[in-house]
């Protein structure tokens, strides 16, 4: 009976709780075709397991030599079951195709249910690190408490106000509060927790770092990038090759897509005279050093000029934005929060934040008319790399062109001749 149908079947093999939560779908493709010399009436295909919700869906007819597409067919696993687990469960569930005249189908699929805190890594979804991001956890109020404090220190004003002065210093000024206020917590460096699975490495979330003071490179930046988030200031993640950095928007900017992967743009919105992103070296907080924060941020920087090491960066409030929520805490419920580790003193570093200057071009408020040439000789002015005259990265809006005369083309294209774009030779289309 079984040659009879052809089944066509891909889903993930492995499955966590960020990804439930942010409504990944498991089932990407279940194509069933008859091959039987009949018409089958009546087919229902049926996904159930001991760790999977039951999922049916029905088909009328489906005609011989026809196939078709389910798209009601989910592979839901148990919610409960993925919050609560400790360690990745090898697991199976049974997938049945059935007509009204008996069973054509019935077989097993594995599938693994990573535990809570597993991360699926840079390659799998990166945009799903930022459901680690968990800006609403209980335990973050004491550390904007403490944030708040080093702020009335540092400019005499304590209020986290994130954006509303549209100063971009200021905002840059309750970064350094965060990176003092969490040099405070007396966090220790430490190897990342026991992890028995090849899918991705576990992480501590906010929480657990700030409760055992342990915490890696990722586990340091989720914290940063939660406080961050939490006061209202955009993050971003910036994964380089076996470390992470975490940055902040200066401006109530967002970036167009959740990763992108090109260096040369984070580099222009740090650029001076641009001053749009500040990046931090998260295991400074980390260190019995005396390092301020502005020694973090240059050694953030200078990491980020290797380019050879960059994965790509990952904007937190984009992801929001596309439905990557942040995954649901696990809270105490016997009473209130208690943090017994006391962790290591560090010694307060930061005495003062540098005030950068932002080069904005204006035009003057005059009703003269310019002209297209005028506008781009005063935007030839701008001499930093936010100037897309100076600085042009190939993208959808930009159209190489291959001439060997150049000159004779600009001639043409200024006495307005019509031209047809056509793809490069050799180019398959």
């Amino acid at each position: 009976m079984e040659n009879k149908l052809n089944l066509r079947f891909d889903y993930l093999p492995c499955v966590n709780y960020s990804m439930l939560a942010c409504g990944v779908k498991c089932c990407s493709r279940l194509v069933v075709e008859n091959n039987d010399e009949r018409d089958w009436q009546r087919l229902v295909v049926t996904v159930e397991g001991k760790y999977v919700k039951t999922s049916v869906s029905h088909v009328d007819r489906l005609s011989r030599g026809s196939s078709i597409q389910l798209t009601t067919v989910e592979i839901i696993p148990d919610a409960d079951m993925l919050s609560e687990t400790t360690e990745a469960v090898e697991t199976a569930f049974t997938l049945t195709v059935e007509e009204e005249q008996g069973q054509l189908l019935q077989q097993e699929y594995p599938i693994t249910l990573l535990a809570y805190n597993q991360w699926c890594g840079t390659t799998v979804m990166p945009e799903l690190t930022a459901a680690f991001v968990v800006p609403n956890h209980p335990a973050l109020a004491p550390v904007l408490v403490n944030t708040g404090q080093e702020l009335e220190r540092l400019t005499g004003l304590s209020a986290l106000d994130e954006y509303q002065t549209q100063n971009r210093n200021r905002v840059r000024q309750q970064v350094a509060a965060l990176y003092e206020a969490l040099r405070r917590e007396g966090i220790v460096y430490a190897a990342p927790p026991a992890s028995f699975e090849k899918f991705g490495p576990r992480i501590r979330l906010a929480d657990q770092v700030l409760h055992e003071k342990l915490g890696t490179c990722i586990d340091t930046t989720l914290l940063m990038a939660s406080c961050l988030e939490k006061i209202g200031i955009n993050p971003i993640i910036v994964m380089l090759d076996g470390h992470a950095l975490v940055g902040a928007w200066l401006t109530p900017t967002v970036y167009p897509q959740m990763v992108c992967d090109d260096p040369a743009y984070l580099l222009k919105e740090m650029a001076d005279g641009n001053n749009n992103v500040v990046l931090v070296e998260t295991t400074a907080i980390t260190s019995s050093a005396v390092v301020t924060f502005e020694d973090a941020v240059e050694t953030a920087a200078r990491q980020l000029r290797d380019e050879r090491s960059f994965i790509h960066f990952i904007d937190v409030h984009r992801c929001r934005l596309g439905g990557i929520r942040p995954i649901a805490q696990r809270v105490q419920k016997d009473g209130a929060w208690t943090f017994e580790s006391t962790g290591v003193e560090h010694e307060r570093a930061t005495e003062h934040v540098n005030s950068l200057s932002h080069y904005d071009l204006r035009l003057d408020d005059s009703k003269v008319t310019l002209t297209k040439q005028q506008l781009w000789e005063r935007k030839l002015l701008d001499f930093s790399l936010r100037n897309n005259l100076l600085n042009t990265r190939l993208g959808k809006r930009v159209v190489p062109f291959i001439s060997f005369n150049i000159e004779n083309l600009e001639d043409h294209l200024q006495n307005g001749e019509d031209y047809q774009i056509t793809p490069c030779p050799g180019t398959k289309i």
